[in-house]
């Protein structure tokens, strides 16, 4: 018997490819970020209430 609490991947999005100091460039990492997980719970039917932990990464 595991130890672990079950863990469940239920969706997943990312923001748009950008350039460097294009158009993107005037948003903060995090608010872009935040767009993708929203969207992500959006696409999976999940509520905010239903999360415990989001992973995210970022590249420069």
């Amino acid at each position: 018997m595991s130890t672990y609490p079950d863990v469940f991947i239920v969706g997943a999005a990312r923001t748009p490819i950008g350039k460097f100091l294009g158009g993107l460039a005037p948003l903060k990492a995090a608010d872009l970020g935040a767009i993708a997980i929203r969207e992500a719970m959006k696409r999976a039917g999940v509520g905010g209430d239903e999360v415990d932990e989001v992973l995210m990464g970022h590249v420069v």
